[in-house]
């Protein structure tokens, strides 16, 4: 266990939340390039309309772009 711990790594980002009027959910993606998406949305993963449907393993590239 105290392994792996060694290996973790922490991450802290802010993030902007697009107004909703219904209850739904809030899913939190994670990108390469340190790169946090938040989604509130009543759709799931790979439905139309939902608003994050990139690949579920995209590979981090070799230089990551400046925010």
């Amino acid at each position: 266990m105290e392994a792996s711990k060694a290996e973790y790594t922490r991450h802290r980002a802010v993030v902007e939340l697009e107004p909703f009027g219904e209850f739904g959910s809030l899913d939190v993606h994670f990108f390469p390039c340190d790169v946090v998406k938040v989604a509130t949305s009543n759709t799931i993963y790979g439905q139309p309309g939902y608003p994050h449907n990139e690949p579920l393993n995209m590979e981090e590239p070799k230089t990551c772009p400046a925010h």
